[in-house]
């Protein structure tokens, strides 16, 4: 594309050489009708007008060529600096200065049709506002895409911007969206510093959808890869430090000591995971662990006990996944923050037509309050479910809730393997009791039975929880795994209190081992809970709530429960409130403002 000169402040793209690509690898559909492309009878379907990954990377790279080369250029209504690579120019700049001309000269279709002018099979429904930045926009799009997808249709790529497209979305339910949204799997919300995307009219409406449908709908979250360099420089500067100290301690390292750390790692690790939500904490709690694990490595390292400096080792890996999770949790709850900015609830949404908004909000009149719901789920849980919705209208706190923490997954692979284990040394140590002189004793093999036979139950219990796991979604399998490391946790407990008469000698392997009745309990609590699920756990009369609030994430069971959430959402919107969250969330979002009002008076469809 070559510069032409401005006229009326706005910047004209015209072809080199005839055409921008005559080879049509960039673009194949250069040159095709777009009109006809995009036709209701013979056309390409609309839920098929869709991008993938790649299309995304090449579409930031020729944005920031053409930003570079002031091919795209500032205005009053978007100053965005030329030099940021992290937000960018807004959509309305990107339609009016890139996508327009390049659609308009290949044929008037939209820029999806231009990469594929067959179409592709939607997987992921993109909801967002055009007052993000491109950049931004992207880089989140690429960072949390489903795993699976391959293409995912984005109305201000998949739409025709350089045709009249009012009667495509005359009536909502017969729109482009409405077709693409019933086609996909799941649902992502893209936020942006500016204000919530559900201060817009069709995202409301995109939200009824995906709710009266069913679908799954994820808040996407921002990369996370500087905050994590951040977070392992200092956790790597004060680690070998304390690594340092603890070689060149002399100490005399007795059973005694390795009891009592064997008991510090797993209340270290339980209070890592009970205070899961107060981000605050779970730093301090990280920082304090790498110091005295490093201090700790570097005592075995300097006795040469290499056995424990490998178990020690995999207590690192679990709080290194652990600060993962709060950085993700950190990125989430600042999305979350972005998504309330100036939502007022679906009646004083946005819209560039006030026809389009009464259309919208004549269709989901009976249902304003369930999308209410839903919207304020999304942004307490990350995601938004038919389950999710179903817990919060009974009064669970669900904050954090739809996440799957790493940690906690690995714990539960852990305490998999613990089981497995605990069958081997269990068969090892009955045999060798039963064992006089080579003879074995067939009563104290009988006698040795039962305890090999629960051990073998408890390895049985914890395959089917990890098997219905992996089977589960990915809401579910947050419950799945957090009931499963508190009850583990609690049953830890139990046996310690049961070994304080004789000294608690050993680690907490050693009393897996000697009590296997109390971790029976424990597997065949987690198994009920992992088969049951929150649905039928909901349904328990006066204890249900509270059982999922107990075994959710973080201090749950601390959490007092308050009226149902559905009627403190229609107080919300019967007050017409801005605040149409939660008081107790803190606002985290970021400084890059512009102005509420649409900057553009056509359609931002």
């Amino acid at each position: 594309l070559t510069l032409l000169e401005p006229t009326s402040g706005e910047m004209s793209l015209t072809s080199c050489s005839g055409c921008l690509c005559s080879d049509g690898v960039e673009y194949p559909g250069w040159g095709k009708d777009g009109a006809r492309l995009h036709a209701r009878d013979g056309g390409v379907p609309p839920a098929r007008w869709c991008i993938t990954a790649e299309d995304l990377r090449f579409l930031r790279r020729k944005v920031l060529d053409a930003v570079q080369a002031e091919q795209i250029r500032p205005t009053d209504l978007d100053p965005f600096d030329p030099k940021d690579t992290e937000v960018g120019p807004n959509m309305y700049t990107i339609v009016e200065q890139y996508l327009k001309p390049l659609t308009t000269e290949a044929g008037g279709m939209s820029w999806a049709l231009l990469r594929h002018p067959e179409g592709l099979p939607c997987d992921v429904f993109i909801t967002h506002s055009w007052s993000e930045g491109l950049y931004e926009f992207i880089d989140k799009l690429l960072d949390s895409w489903p795993m699976g997808a391959r293409a995912v249709w984005c109305c201000v790529f998949a739409n025709p911007q350089a045709l009249d497209i009012g009667d495509l979305i005359s009536d909502p339910r017969t729109s482009p969206f409405a077709f693409a949204l019933a086609s996909a799997a799941h649902v992502l919300v893209v936020t942006n510093r500016s204000a919530s995307i559900y201060s817009r009219v069709w995202c409301i409406y995109e939200a009824f959808l995906a709710v009266e449908s069913g679908k799954l709908i994820t808040l996407a979250s921002a990369p996370i890869h500087s905050s994590l360099r951040r977070s392992f420089a200092l956790g790597m500067a004060i680690a070998s430090l304390c690594f340092a100290i603890g070689s060149s301690v002399n100490l005399a390292v007795t059973e005694d000591h390795f009891t009592i750390a064997s008991i510090l790692w797993t209340a270290l690790i339980a209070l890592s995971q009970l205070c899961a939500r107060q981000l605050h904490l779970s730093a301090a709690l990280n920082v304090i662990a790498a110091a005295l694990l490093a201090a700790w490595l570097g005592v075995m390292a300097a006795k040469g006990n290499w056995p424990q400096f490998g178990v020690t080792s995999i207590v690192v890996v679990v709080f290194l996944l652990n600060e993962v999770d709060r950085t993700r949790a950190v990125c989430k709850k600042a999305q979350a923050s972005q998504l309330k900015t100036g939502y007022a609830g679906p009646e004083n949404a946005k819209a560039s037509k006030e026809s389009d908004k009464a259309r919208i909000l004549d269709d989901i009149a009976e249902h304003t309050i369930q999308v209410d719901l839903s919207i304020n789920v999304v942004m307490d849980a990350g995601m938004s479910t038919p389950a999710l919705r179903a817990l919060v209208e009974h009064g669970v706190d669900v904050r954090s809730s739809g996440e799957l923490r790493w940690s906690m997954a690995m714990l539960c692979w852990i305490a998999w393997l613990v089981s497995l284990v605990s069958v081997v040394v269990g068969y090892d140590i009955a045999l060798r009791s039963v064992q006089s002189h080579g003879v074995v004793d067939n009563t104290c093999i009988r006698k040795a039975a039962p305890s090999l036979a629960i051990q073998a139950a408890n390895s049985l219990c914890f395959t089917i929880c990890l098997i219905a796991w992996l089977l589960k979604r990915r809401d579910a399998r947050a419950f799945v795994v957090s009931s499963i490391v508190k009850v583990s946790f609690l049953g830890l407990l139990v046996a310690l209190i049961t070994d304080l008469p004789s000294g608690c000698q050993g680690s907490a392997f050693g009393l897996w081992v000697r009590y296997p009745d109390v971790f029976f309990a424990v597997s065949l609590t987690n198994t009920l809970l992992t088969l049951t699920g929150r649905r039928v756990l909901i349904t328990i009369p006066y204890i249900g709530p509270a059982l999922l609030q107990i075994f959710g994430p973080g201090l749950g069971c601390l959490t007092i429960l308050g009226q149902p959430a559905r009627r403190r959402h229609r107080r919300k919107l019967s007050n017409g409130s801005a605040q149409s969250v939660r008081s107790d969330s803190s606002d985290l979002s970021g400084s890059h403002s512009s102005s509420s009002e649409d900057p553009i008076s056509s359609v931002d469809v």
